[in-house]
């Protein structure tokens, strides 16, 4: 182990040597090929996947009568979005590699600027794709992108903050728990349907949220019809008469009119939440158990059983500690306008009790919480950025998303040919295997993920390239 000097910045890396690990440098005749052969690979492979996909969807669609199979498979291949994609992979491969083969023989290094310009060039290649599809991809490309630049410096000890999963979930939770009481069109459509179904408002009762807080006069007539069809009990109907047009905010007796006790109401919606959950996370774990770890899962059965159902238990207690927090916060904030001791309903205090009800996310494993983090996070900083938009507060910037979607590949390949350590496991897999899949055989080889890590020196992270002799 090298000694650390003064003043010396030191990098934590593979121990396997750095030199060595990448071919000669191209020259400068032979680019233009090697783009061209990465580029039809990567757009058979892109044109691949997208079929793939499509094509199961679809099967769907067959399974229920709905769909011939021939014409399923007509519809697959002939699709707008599967020529998009594989445009988009194959122009990406081909930029990547191209880019990176220039910067190599260039500067005669393999280091982290030359991943970063040549996937940040190569991001441009997401204009092939909708609009629509866009955005999602590169807010989520993004977010990995800065967990990967976090994780490096936290393995220089440069940058640390204890939790900071956990902050980052609360921040965007809060957001998006905001969005869903208020601002609804700004998180997606599939997003706030799945909260709406899981959570235990009714969507009617959330819009006389909404206009409320807007200052519009609610009709009480059509609240009392409401409330009646979700088993309002005689006391309800009786309060929600004589609350007036414009209330200081929609009473407990709105949010749960079967039941005037609010403790209760919370235990119910634990209940509800954890008996609808439980088998979509028991599905989340077993399922990529048995596809990803089949061997294993035979040999050691009852351990791993053990585990995942653990896991399954744990998610599921933590989402519906969440749902029902937020449901018994909001229900104290309206017991305190009661009590007069609030003057009011205020639509930062759903942003405050979504923050609060994220304290839940220490039920969950430490590992998970930095995926959830990642999860919810691009959503909860587009639904800002749509309402301070909303507001005139930011500009509008055209193609803002291909510039976040580059930066995050820029970043992503940086660390993906130097220090794919930094890199979450699943998303090394994933590149690792697409490079494989594109590159040509002796050229196709990424630095390996060891466990055992050395202190050098940061100099000799750049890798000094032997020339091309061929």
């Amino acid at each position: 182990m090298v000694k650390q000097d003064d003043q010396i910045p030191y990098a934590r890396i593979n121990t396997a040597k750095l030199e060595g690990l990448s071919p000669a440098p191209l020259s400068a005749s032979k680019i233009p090929g090697h783009m061209l052969r990465v580029g039809i690979r990567a757009g058979l492979l892109g044109f691949s996947i997208r079929a793939g996909i499509g094509f199961l969807l679809r099967l769907v669609r067959v399974a229920k009568g709905k769909a011939t199979l021939v014409d399923s498979i007509r519809r697959t291949l002939t699709s707008k979005e599967l020529r998009l994609f594989a445009y988009f992979f194959a122009s990406f491969g081909a930029v990547w590699k191209g880019v990176n083969d220039t910067l190599r023989l260039l500067r005669g290094v393999d280091d982290k600027l030359n991943g970063f310009v040549a996937g940040a060039c190569a991001g441009v290649s997401l204009a092939f794709e909708e609009k629509g599809r866009r955005v999602a991809i590169a807010q989520q490309f993004l977010v990995r992108g800065l967990q990967c630049v976090f994780s490096g410096l936290k393995a220089r000890n440069l940058f640390h903050l204890p939790n900071g999963d956990s902050l980052i979930f609360a921040l965007a939770s809060a957001q998006i728990m905001y969005a869903y009481s208020l601002h609804p069109s700004t998180i997606p459509k599939s997003f706030y349907k799945f909260i709406l179904t899981t959570g235990p408002i009714p969507e009617r009762v959330l819009q006389y949220v909404r206009m409320n807080n807007a200052g519009d006069a609610l009709d009480v007539g059509d609240v009392v019809q409401t409330i009646q069809k979700h088993h309002a009990t005689v006391q309800a109907v009786d309060e929600v008469m004589r609350m007036g047009a414009l209330p200081k905010a929609i009473p407990c007796t709105v949010l749960h009119p079967w039941t005037q006790a609010c403790n209760l109401n919370s235990a119910w919606v634990f209940k509800k939440v954890f008996k609808k959950i439980l088998p979509v996370y028991l599905t989340l774990t077993f399922v990529p158990m048995a596809l990803l770890k089949l061997k294993e899962f035979i040999r050691q059965p009852v351990p791993l059983g053990r585990r995942a159902l653990s896991n399954a238990l744990r998610s599921s207690i933590f989402l519906s500690v969440f749902v029902s927090s937020y449901q018994w916060l909001i229900c104290g904030q309206r017991n305190l306008i009661k009590l007069n001791f609030l003057s009011g309903d205020h639509k930062l205090a759903y942003w405050i009790i979504g923050a609060l009800a994220s304290l839940s996310i220490f039920i969950e494993d430490g590992k998970r919480r930095a995926e959830l983090a990642m999860y919810v996070l691009p959503r909860g900083v587009d639904s800002l950025y749509r309402v301070l938009r909303h507001r005139d507060l930011v500009p509008k910037i055209k193609y803002f998303e291909i510039f976040m979607f580059s930066m995050g590949m820029g970043m992503i390949i940086s660390f993906l040919q130097t220090e794919p350590q930094a890199m979450g496991g699943m998303l090394y897999r994933l590149l690792r295997r697409v490079n494989l899949a594109v590159e040509d055989k002796d050229r196709g080889q990424l630095p390996e993920v060891k466990k055992e890590y050395v202190e050098v020196k940061k100099e000799t992270v750049e890798r000094r390239l032997p020339t091309d002799k061929r």
